[in-house]
């Protein structure tokens, strides 16, 4: 005759092991900060970068601008070189009194030593002037390079996709000039609270699996204790 031996406590690590496997994590993307700009006035977007490349740390952050997008300044970080490129305009725009006939089309900043680890995040910023169509969505796509090789493209317009364009809604202005290049401390706020409202789901999805664990613990046991 054989006898099944039931065992709870290794029952009960199986099935958080198996649960976890199934329990689907939050998906962090490049998030831009704050989410909304004037449209046709200044802003300064923060592109959040939240983790490497499949664990591998981030050397490099690339963000592609459109031709509408003008007066580009990049944040100057410690331990980073800022870099620019630019393409020919199509025709050549009037920007403070200048003909200008070109745009940063990119800006990457490179790390210089350390790179940023695959368990921290890094803020990049850029001050820029952005279009003046009220209502529409503008895409920064951002690319990081990673060490070992491997990247992480955040290129795709759909924001539902696997790999979204940071995006940045363009809103009606508030009739203030929209100089003040500096980011919002409601901005920040919002961000840190993004942050910990995706803390909080994480949290209350491990507890949902520890619950659930447990009560399998319990049915075990219970049917240990049943007579043959």
């Amino acid at each position: 005759m054989t006898t099944n031996i039931f065992k709870p406590a290794a029952f009960a690590g199986a099935s958080i092991a198996a649960l976890f496997a199934l329990t689907p994590v939050a998906s962090a993307h490049v998030t831009p900060v704050p989410s909304t700009a004037p449209a046709g006035g200044y802003a300064t977007i923060e592109l959040q970068i939240p983790h490497g490349c499949d664990g591998a740390a981030t050397e490099r952050v690339e963000v592609q601008l459109n031709d509408e997008i003008s007066s580009v300044k990049a944040e100057s970080i410690a331990g980073w070189t800022v870099s620019y490129e630019r393409a020919p305009l199509d025709e050549p725009i009037d920007l403070h009194g200048e003909q200008v006939d070109e745009y940063v089309s990119v800006v990457s900043w490179t790390a210089e030593g350390d790179p940023l680890p695959d368990d921290e995040y890094q803020r990049f910023g850029i001050s820029m002037k952005v279009p003046e169509h009220a209502g529409d969505d503008l895409l920064l796509p951002t690319v990081q390079y990673c060490v070992g090789g491997g990247t992480s493209s955040w290129l795709e317009a759909d924001p539902e996709a696997e790999h979204p364009a940071p995006m940045v809604k363009l809103v009606a202005a508030d009739g203030t000039d929209g100089h003040d290049d500096a980011p919002s401390e409601d901005s920040a706020d919002s961000a840190d609270n993004a942050e910990a409202e995706s803390s909080s789901d994480a949290v209350a999805r491990v507890l949902g699996v520890v619950a659930i664990a447990l009560a399998a613990v319990g049915a075990g046991l219970a049917l240990r204790k049943r007579p043959a």
